[in-house]
């Protein structure tokens, strides 16, 4: 049996792989199934733990966002066990949309955005090959785990070496807090040329 991490480039948002992860993300963070058809409402107003989370899974909300592409990982199993999507804007890409890694996968599979040849890496050898100035990244910090993650960033030491690329985490540089899709995200950028991300210019989807 392969026990290499499998990755795919998905550009069908749609795909049968990513709707099953979809419900898994969904009951992970205290729903259901049902949930797909949730509005924001009813998400809000339900007993799930994680809302916010739930909420960017439900069709409404995945039907309205756009992606270039979404990169996956397969666990042994044949299961996604971790997504992050991807949208070009103008000469950069935003990576990890709707990054989620679903936590019965987190001992086995650590730190799959940063592990080396991970999600990011291969993101950003699709930046270098699509001729953009960089990759960019934003976290809205709206709970614990993520306001320590932004921290931890900030100063280099966000992944354990052991799991992640330390190179890569100390590459990313940061670029401020600012307000985006009508909420205040950190922004970290892996700039490919000496022009710095231009918040401002290059970020308005």
């Amino acid at each position: 049996m392969n026990t290499l991490p499998k990755y795919l480039r998905q550009f069908n948002k749609h795909h049968p792989d990513i709707t099953k992860f979809r419900i898994s993300a969904i009951e992970e963070c205290g729903g259901n199934k049902e949930y797909l058809n949730y509005s924001y409402e009813q998400v809000m107003n339900s007993d799930a733990h994680r809302k916010e989370d739930i909420w960017r899974f439900t069709d409404i909300k995945w039907n309205e966002t756009d992606f270039d592409h979404i990169d996956c990982h397969y666990g042994e199993d044949g299961n996604i066990t971790c997504i992050s999507g991807a949208v070009i804007i103008g000469d950069w890409i935003k990576g990890a949309v709707y990054h989620f890694g679903l936590r019965k996968y987190a001992k086995q599979y650590p730190s799959r955005l940063f592990w080396p040849d991970g999600l990011l890496d291969r993101l950003i050898e699709y930046a270098e090959i699509s001729y953009k100035l960089g990759v960019f990244i934003t976290i809205f910090p709206h709970e614990p785990r993520l306001k320590t993650l932004c921290k931890k960033l900030k100063d280099g030491s966000g992944i354990a070496t052991q799991t992640g690329n330390i190179q890569l985490i100390r590459s990313l540089k940061y670029r401020g807090l600012h307000e985006y899709n009508h909420c205040m995200q950190e922004f970290f950028a892996i700039e490919l040329t000496d022009k710095k991300l231009d918040i401002i210019g290059n970020t308005s989807r």
